[in-house]
């Protein structure tokens, strides 16, 4: 097996390289990387013939549909050159994208996109739409920006994590309305204080839980977890079944075969995707367990 990660603005501690330390990299340039993929590309399975490959695509912004001048052309000749390519289509994962998603899949969603007069007291939390606070997209130029169809970052109001907050729905103040980089949600807890992410690679998936009493809540290094590990779409009567087959669904309509989902139950149990990211950090995390089975999945 010969695995190639090509990416943009991810780490050595995120996810992906943790599990393939032996991968080999290709940073990745915007606009400008067609020839050279498929050059590269071709070397590479010349240099492996007897080998598995595959290609992993890790841009670390919302939204790359344009990173590529050609995408479409040059997944197909990844393809043609015996590549199994991976989250080449993973190319929006725009809040408001994803919230879009689940009411087409027939999920719950947590996206308020209005103010409703009858339900001003319900706690909302106003973040930007972008993952990460747009932070990375805030590194790029401006010329960029407009090149890859991504919004200006720097016009948005809310940047970062550090401007997130919960409020009452009644007491948003019209601008943020108005703002295409900010989301505003329902905000979802339940009060055991638990916290979800669903890991997929290839045909494993690991489900984690937390107890996270934070306001925004993460799968923060050292915390304890509850993992349960699971061949992909095979658990059956789960405690948790809901949120497996959820988060199932969601990577199945992405086209998404590596990743983690995010998310929550309210008291009665009902589960939503809050996020959904194909460049998942793991940072200083102690979960040898999960990473060997997830290493496994290909």
């Amino acid at each position: 097996m010969h695995i190639v990660i090509y990416k943009w603005r991810t780490r050595e501690d995120f996810l992906l390289p943790r599990l393939f330390p032996e991968a080999e990299i290709i940073e990745a340039e915007p606009r400008v990387d067609d020839c050279r993929i498929i050059a590269k590309a071709r070397e590479i399975a010349s240099a492996h013939p007897q080998q598995n490959l595959y290609w992993f695509f890790q841009i670390n912004l919302s939204y790359w549909r344009l990173w590529l001048t050609h995408h479409k052309e040059t997944v197909e000749s990844l393809t043609e050159l015996g590549f199994t390519v991976i989250n080449s289509e993973v190319t929006d994962i725009r809040k408001r994208t994803i919230q879009s998603l689940n009411r087409q899949l027939g999920l719950v969603d947590v996206e308020i996109d209005h103010l409703e007069p009858d339900q001003g007291k319900m706690p909302v939390m106003v973040k930007s739409n972008y993952n990460y606070g747009g932070e990375f997209e805030a590194s790029l130029p401006s010329d960029l920006m407009v090149a890859l169809g991504v919004e200006d970052i720097n016009d948005c109001q809310i940047k970062g994590f550090d401007s997130y907050f919960k409020t009452r729905l009644a007491d948003v103040e019209q601008a943020l309305w108005q703002d295409e980089g900010v989301m505003i949600e329902r905000y979802i807890e339940n009060k055991e204080r638990k916290f979800f992410r669903f890991y997929r690679c290839g045909n494993h998936s690991v489900l984690s839980m937390i107890i996270n009493g934070n306001l925004i809540k993460k799968m923060l290094p050292g915390l304890p977890r509850k993992n349960w590990f699971l061949k992909f779409q095979h658990s059956k009567n789960h405690a948790y079944q809901n949120l497996i087959d959820n988060a199932s669904l969601m990577l199945e309509a992405m086209g998404m075969g590596f990743g983690a989902v995010d998310m929550v139950m309210d008291n009665d149990h009902k589960a939503y995707i809050i996020d959904v990211n194909p460049t998942p950090g793991w940072g200083a995390e102690k979960q040898d367990e999960v990473i060997a089975f997830l290493r496994q999945g290909l």
